[in-house]
């Protein structure tokens, strides 16, 4: 039995999927019947991951040799799920737009082993269903703030008449550590009002922290 074969006998023999016509074929998403009644259909939904941490950290260093100081602040939780939330239009022909190279380069074809999405169909409204697919690992670890300073010499700035002064070479955001897909793995509620706790972990395109690099001087007189 070729591959191809293999895979049509096991979607034929699957639960009977009434989420959509015509799913029990290959190269369709496999869907869970949670509640053990031969069919995959609405009764099958249940919750699924959890946007809140296991725990959360941090790192607070603060390290000075004679006139240089280093001060490093990074924050990090672990344990969380993300709704990676742009896969709805990135991933599936449900909309005009760009698309990501996962729908052009892992979608199901027969003979293809390792794909993750199933076969395009333009008229595909199936696939798209909330699923584990857009579920992803959230946890990270981030490198918020970076700071290195150098104080002048009393010596030298007595001498124009200044007091202390420092020169700082600052950064933000330098560095994420994440398993994360999306943008950003630090999501944050689309809006804040009530009811709105329903968006917790939901990534819909939120914007990334951005990088910042600043140089500055600080001078008393």
């Amino acid at each position: 039995m070729t591959g191809f074969s293999k895979r049509m006998l096991e979607a034929k023999e699957a639960p009977k999927n009434n989420l959509g016509s015509n799913e029990n074929r290959a190269g369709r998403f496999k869907f869970v019947d949670v509640n053990g009644d031969g069919v995959i259909d609405t009764k099958d939904l249940s919750i699924i991951g959890s946007p809140h941490p296991d725990f959360t950290y941090g790192l607070n260093v603060n390290v000075n040799y004679k006139g240089f100081g280093l001060a490093i602040f990074g924050a990090g939780v672990q344990g969380n799920e993300i709704f990676n939330y742009t896969k709805y239009w990135t991933d599936f022909p449900t909309f005009f737009g760009n698309k990501s190279t996962r729908m052009l380069n892992q979608s199901w074809e027969p003979g293809k082993t390792d794909a993750i999405l199933p076969q395009l169909n333009s008229s595909d409204q199936v696939s798209i269903l909330p699923s584990n697919y857009y579920l992803e690992n959230g946890s990270y670890f981030r490198f918020k703030n970076i700071q290195l300073t150098y104080s002048l010499p009393k010596s030298l700035v007595s001498k124009i008449g200044l007091g202390p002064c420092r020169i700082y070479v600052q950064g933000q955001n330098l560095v994420t550590w994440t398993k994360y897909s999306g943008m950003d793995p630090e999501v944050n509620l689309r809006n804040y009002g009530a009811g709105n706790d329903r968006q917790i972990g939901v990534d819909g395109g939120s914007y990334p922290a951005s990088k910042q690099y600043i140089v500055g001087l600080n001078i008393s007189f």
